[in-house]
């Protein structure tokens, strides 16, 4: 919901000149906001999926615990991507353009990895392990940049 509210006070920022002139100060804050709500969003996600899988390997969560928890990780990114999609089409600078798709990117491998996992759950097959592992570790590299994690 809050993520909702953020992105329609971004479209109105970026789409009604009369309350907000190119590059206002309103605008500028609210792009930092999107940018830094959207790192921690990758970076707790990426942490969600990584302890449910953990937990799920040491036998401290059910498959059927494990896979709800997964799969709610999949509709919220799987939406997430289509908003990162949205947002890259306003007219933004360049490097907001760049720190969009950088999200959306980081996103689409998070939820490569949360599928290759809820695959793995269910068919034990080694390429989806490896494909969770591959997502993992190429989300990881895009969140700790985003975050300043590196």
């Amino acid at each position: 919901m809050k993520k909702n509210i953020v992105i329609v006070l971004l479209c109105l920022a970026l789409t009604t000149p009369a309350l907000f002139s190119a590059g206002s100060a309103l605008e500028g804050k609210l792009l930092f906001g999107i940018g830094h709500f959207g790192a921690r969003y990758l970076y707790h996600s990426y942490l969600t999926i990584g302890m449910v899988s953990d937990a799920w390997a040491a036998n401290a969560k059910s498959p059927e615990d494990t896979k709800a928890i997964v799969q709610r990780s999949v509709v919220f990114l799987q939406a997430s991507i289509k908003y990162f999609n949205e947002l890259k089409d306003f007219a933004l600078s360049a490097d907001d353009r760049q720190y969009i798709l950088a999200m959306n990117s980081a996103c689409a491998d998070l939820l490569g990895q949360a599928e290759s996992f809820l695959k793995y759950i269910d068919k034990r097959r080694d390429s989806d392990r490896q494909a969770f592992s591959r997502y993992r570790d190429s989300a990881w590299a895009k969140i700790a940049k985003l975050n300043g994690l590196e």
